[in-house]
């Protein structure tokens, strides 16, 4: 493999890896609760319900996107390391 195509190689990798950094965040938001969910049992459970899904959700997201980055990444790290 030629210098160039091999940094080339190199700086799409870590194009590719640092891009992926945006599609999930580590942050979960929803509205706060209005006064009737903060007051009524089954209104509040049904906040704390949705609250938790969409954190279950983003977690969701975090594991798939960090066991797909981490599959890739060996992928291509095998072919430095002089594995065939």
């Amino acid at each position: 493999m030629s210098r160039s195509c091999g940094t080339l190689l190199v700086v799409s990798l870590a194009l590719l890896s640092t891009g992926c950094v945006g599609v999930t965040t580590s942050q979960v938001r929803w509205k706060p609760p209005t006064s009737v969910e903060r007051t009524e049992f089954d209104s509040a459970m049904t906040y704390a319900d949705q609250a938790k899904s969409r954190y279950q959700e983003a977690l969701g997201n975090q594991a798939a996107l960090s066991r797909n980055l981490g599959a890739s990444l060996i992928a291509f790290a095998r072919r430095p390391a002089g594995w065939r």
